[in-house]
């Protein structure tokens, strides 16, 4: 894997719509980039001690 001008490294916050996008790049686009992930803060709830919003996966 060569970084050069042709390599793309497109910021993500790894939502559903960007995760199966990224699944369904031909093989040949999925070599010439990298994708960083931005994975959201967890929201928490102070007063209860536990997550406001479930993390899952697919």
């Amino acid at each position: 894997m060569a970084f050069n001008r042709r390599h793309y490294v497109p910021i993500v916050k790894w939502k559903q719509g960007e995760q199966r996008a990224l699944e369904t790049l031909a093989a040949t686009s999925k070599e010439r980039l990298t994708p960083l992930i931005e994975i959201a803060p967890i929201d928490w709830d102070f007063e209860n001690e536990v997550q406001r919003k479930q993390w899952t996966s697919t």
